[in-house]
């Protein structure tokens, strides 16, 4: 055997590249398993940590409201919300059902998660009802400058206003100027007031 691949060498080569090919696929298979078990672990304890958030704010009152930190009470009352409409045969009726201030704070929850990537991804993952009643809190609790820039990209987005139109090339600038805007920290107490103040209606 060893006199063999002495004369056919590059039989030799070519084992020992299958070889390492083998063992280079099958890291990136191990490295690929890995990577997707960290994230359905992620996903998992996002989940969890929203059916609690949920679980919280159902049995709270307008005491442990007024107690609770301000971004934590938004949370609780969006996912609370989200509890009682997934269940639903048409959430969108059900959404348009609910009291202001909650369809508010519910749109809200949408808006500050997508804004973390940019204000037009909120707009290319939603629609009505829920874009309408972001627009609304917007202006109702977030103030003027955030509301000023939040506007030009509704308007090109809204199918029902014909005199707005999306330029792509004005996405980057519109999206700049909301997130130089966009400071959740100095929000969120915006929105927890907001809460406390209609507690009733989220607690229907």
């Amino acid at each position: 055997m060893l006199e063999f691949y002495k004369e056919h060498w590059y039989l030799a080569l070519v084992l020992l590249g299958m070889v390492i090919g083998a063992l280079l696929l099958s890291r990136k298979a191990m490295l690929a398993s890995a990577k997707r078990n960290r994230e359905r672990d992620a996903v998992l304890a996002e989940l969890k940590e929203k059916n609690e958030a949920a679980k919280l704010f159902h049995t709270l009152d307008a005491a442990g409201a007024a107690a609770m930190d301000s971004k934590t009470l938004f949370a609780a009352a969006a996912l609370h919300t989200q509890s009682l409409l997934e269940n639903k045969a048409d959430p969108n009726t059900a959404f348009c059902a609910l009291p202001i201030a909650v369809q508010q704070v519910y749109a809200l929850h949408y808006l500050f998660e997508d804004a973390a990537t940019s204000l037009s991804h909120f707009f290319k993952e939603n629609g009505k009802p829920l874009t309408p009643a972001a627009h609304e809190a917007v202006h109702a609790l977030l103030g003027e400058a955030l509301a000023e820039s939040f506007d030009p990209m509704y308007a090109a987005y809204d199918p029902d206003n014909e005199t707005a139109s999306l330029l792509p090339e004005m996405l980057a600038q519109w999206n700049a100027a909301f997130a130089a805007a966009f400071v959740p920290d100095d929000l969120y107490p915006r929105i927890a007031a907001h809460i406390r103040e209609n507690f009733a209606d989220f607690s229907e």
